[in-house]
């Protein structure tokens, strides 16, 4: 889990969700200490809350055992570093905090994972990205768009960005920001957790330059347009609504604790559930 910007003023924040997403990144803190401390906590913690959730994210990503992987925000008990190291890629885990990173460092030398997993204190929005196959950013990491910018910008051609956003009654508390807000080159994918029902986890495929971006159609910014690329496995009901390659369409609102996405088509305005709109893929146009 991030640690990254929690010592600002107490109301620095003008959007309460990020105050309280502080709170909420205190209260993370604290529970990884208690990891530090208990081996049979961080156990039970770990395969509760973590293994299947690391799978599905690899599964979405697509990588192989052997890739290089950075964690952004790993914390003092870096769940997420280990998990992916268990699954045989080779981890770097920063952490902008240096008493999370050297606990983080104590807890992968007790494992015996120092060959495969390095602890580094970083800032994700400063770090460059250019030796890795893929990055996960953890759900408290801060200044999030920031880190997002930097990931896309410094990874190579088909770096992957794994991403945690939430959903549910979660949105009310966090910011949710698609990774299409902050890059024009890339291919994202998007899938609720099966592991964790209050997240869903984005992966943004840095393309080569000569590609045109591919977003989902719930990963788009509001306000944005574009043109429909796909539509997944051709749904019957897209159709009737006119959703089908080549028509433009423009994402105007994502309704709240999981609800439809609201877009227009044609001069109409369309709801379409939130799972459809994850299988509808459109090239974004940007400079209007």
């Amino acid at each position: 889990m991030g640690r990254h910007g929690r010592r600002r003023g107490r109301f620095a924040a003008a959007d309460p969700r990020a105050h309280l997403g502080q709170i909420l990144g205190r209260g993370a803190l604290a529970l990884e200490r208690a990891n530090c401390r208990w081996q049979s906590l961080s156990r039970r913690y770990g395969r509760r809350f973590y293994e299947r959730l690391v799978q599905e994210e690899v599964e979405l990503a697509d990588i192989k055992a052997g890739d290089r992987v950075l964690h952004v925000g790993c914390g003092a008990f870096p769940f997420t570093t280990l998990a992916l190291a268990e699954r045989g890629f080779v981890v770097v885990g920063i952490d902008r905090d240096q008493q999370a990173v050297a606990a983080a460092a104590e807890v992968v030398s007790r494992k015996g994972l120092d060959g495969q997993v390095e602890i580094r204190h970083g800032t994700g929005e400063s770090f460059d990205c250019a030796d890795f196959d893929a990055v996960w950013v953890s759900l408290h990491v801060s200044p999030r768009d920031e880190v997002i910018h930097n990931c896309l910008s410094t990874l190579r051609p088909h770096g992957k960005l794994v991403l945690r956003n939430v959903a549910g009654p979660l949105k009310l508390l966090y910011n949710a920001t698609p990774p299409a807000a902050g890059a024009s080159q890339t291919y994202v994918r998007t899938a609720r957790s099966q592991a964790r029902s209050n997240l869903v986890t984005m992966v943004a495929e840095k393309l080569p330059s000569t590609d045109k971006q591919r977003v989902v159609l719930s990963g788009l910014a509001a306000g944005c347009r574009g043109t429909i690329a796909a539509t997944g496995n051709g749904h019957p009901l897209l159709e009737p609504l006119g959703i089908r390659p080549g028509r433009q369409i423009c994402l105007r609102c994502i309704q709240k604790l999981g609800g439809s996405v609201v877009a227009d088509l044609d001069g109409r305005r369309v709801a379409i559930d939130r799972q459809l709109a994850e299988q509808i893929v459109v090239n974004p146009v940007f400079g209007d």
